[in-house]
């Protein structure tokens, strides 16, 4: 994907609690990153947020009969699904970042921005991506880049440039 010309391109590299946002300061024919932002949120395991086993519905209308049924129709009870605190937080660190985002598209701050971040990071942030930043994506990639140093991010950029 060449540019017909140098625009203002930034570069998010992001996964669920990390992010990294770069402005190239090079040219087309040369990528030089600079950060421009870092975004971290510390989010404990799950295991560590919750402090007791899932819960536990009656099945059916219980073991007493209900309305129409007889007794011990259903007995038993089924597993609540327990809720994944820690996957909660990396929606909601991954929401903020693209509403981030989302505010400076608006706003001009760059003209393009390449989008480098796990699968499921870059799933959930396609789900709160505004029109303004949409038309500013120039390139997508599923790739967790966050914890590479800036050369392997910058030479993965110039890759998706030169394309």
């Amino acid at each position: 994907m060449k540019l017909t010309h140098t625009p203002e391109l930034w570069v998010a590299a992001f996964d669920g609690g990390k992010a990294l946002i770069f402005r190239n300061a090079g040219t087309g024919a040369e990528v030089a990153l600079d950060l421009v932002g870092e975004f971290s949120h510390d989010n404990a395991p799950d295991r560590d947020r919750t402090s007791d086993a899932a819960g536990r519905l009656p099945d059916g209308a219980g073991r007493s009969g209900g309305v129409g049924l007889s007794a011990g129709v259903a007995h038993g009870a089924s597993a609540v699904e327990q809720t994944d605190r820690h996957t909660l937080e990396e929606q909601r660190f991954v929401a903020g970042l693209i509403d981030h985002l989302n505010r400076q598209a608006a706003a001009g701050a760059f003209e393009a921005i390449i989008l480098l971040a796990g699968e499921r990071a870059l799933g959930e942030a396609r789900r709160h991506i505004d029109a303004a930043l949409k038309g500013k994506i120039v390139h997508q990639e599923a790739k967790d880049v966050v914890n590479e140093p800036t050369p392997a991010i910058a030479a993965r950029v110039q890759t998706v440039l030169n394309a």
